[in-house]
């Protein structure tokens, strides 16, 4: 769940709100911080990204999927006020 918010801050942030993507990188620096110390079995071990390849990798996952779900919701929008 903790993932969750960051993720879609920041999405949401890229597209319309820049108070929006400040709450997004502050979510994800909270997460990385639990992850890092409280988490007895993280989501993901912070030692996977000192790989340039699978920190690379990632950075592009975290941009990639939310504007794939925007995008799904966008085309929706147009696509329902075309037809009415």
């Amino acid at each position: 769940m903790l993932i969750n918010v960051p993720l879609c801050a920041l999405a949401y942030g890229f597209a319309h709100d820049p108070a929006m993507l400040a709450i997004g990188v502050a979510a994800l620096g909270v997460f990385v911080v639990v992850e890092a110390k409280s988490a007895a079995v993280p989501l993901l071990p912070l030692r996977l990204l000192r790989s340039p390849a699978t920190s690379s990798s990632c950075s592009r996952e975290l941009v990639s999927i939310p504007t794939w779900y925007f995008l799904t919701l966008t085309m929706h929008n147009l696509v329902s006020t075309r037809l009415c």
